[in-house]
């Protein structure tokens, strides 16, 4: 099983840093953590800067799109 780095638009820089030198040796790719207030319709700049920044294309992203408590939302 390979483990992935999992972050989100909120978490520490350095975090964010890790995650992207972790896929620039091992070719692992991210897992991006979203809320819904972070979901790329809704301002599709940050997700692109936040893409840059890990240095890392939509193939080599897995989503994770946490809902929290709030099932009942358009996105469901």
């Amino acid at each position: 099983m390979n483990l992935i780095p999992v972050v989100a638009a909120d978490s520490p820089r350095d975090l964010i840093a890790t995650a992207r030198d972790l896929h620039s040796t091992g070719d692992m790719g991210v897992c991006l953590r979203l809320l819904p207030e972070d979901w790329p319709s809704a301002d599709p700049r940050a997700f692109k800067e936040l893409l840059d920044e890990l240095e890392v294309g939509p193939s080599d992203v897995d989503l994770v799109l946490d809902l929290g408590e709030d099932t009942a939302t358009h996105l469901t």
